[in-house]
């Protein structure tokens, strides 16, 4: 009974190990970067090509395992196009760019509706998502920056 116990111990303690190993490692994040254009006058086809050839990204991220961000997720600043980053565990994650939007914020009620409305849509709009196994050593994505649909066009 006692040898039972310590293999069955033992047994947990290396299942634990083991998924602990895949969330301390670090992985190597690479993100490009695409977007619309959101200027006024029809941009010329030199613009959109540019627009649609694939940069190293700069700037902050937010990733979430969960695409309805109910958990607590990661704020990530990648510099030209590249982080390590630790605490990742197996699954998929959604990139999204703007923080989640909390319509209880009492910073929020003076936005008004429509405009409450459409921050929130506005930030469970997931730009990427990319998977973690336990063999994940690097993960390569592409954001794509629409227009904010929560501004006027711009003139």
């Amino acid at each position: 009974m006692k040898g039972t116990i310590i293999i069955f111990a033992v047994a947990l303690l290396s299942i634990g190990c083991k998924s602990q190993q895949v969330q301390d490692r670090t992985i190597k994040l690479t993100v490009t970067e695409t977007s619309d254009y959101c200027g006024g006058a029809a941009p010329n086809e030199e613009l959109m090509l540019e627009l649609l050839k694939e940069k190293p990204f700069t700037g902050t991220i937010y990733v979430h395992s969960i695409s309805d961000r109910t958990d607590d997720g990661q704020k990530l600043v990648i510099s030209n196009g590249e982080l390590k980053q630790s605490g990742f565990s197996e699954g998929v994650y959604f990139v999204y760019f703007h923080p989640k939007f909390d319509r209880e914020d009492p910073a929020n009620a003076k936005l008004g509706d429509e405009k409450v409305s459409c921050l929130e849509m506005v930030s469970f709009q997931h730009s990427a998502k990319f998977f973690i196994t336990k063999e994940t050593k690097s993960v390569n994505f592409n954001v794509h920056k629409m227009c904010d649909p929560c501004s006027p066009p711009r003139p």
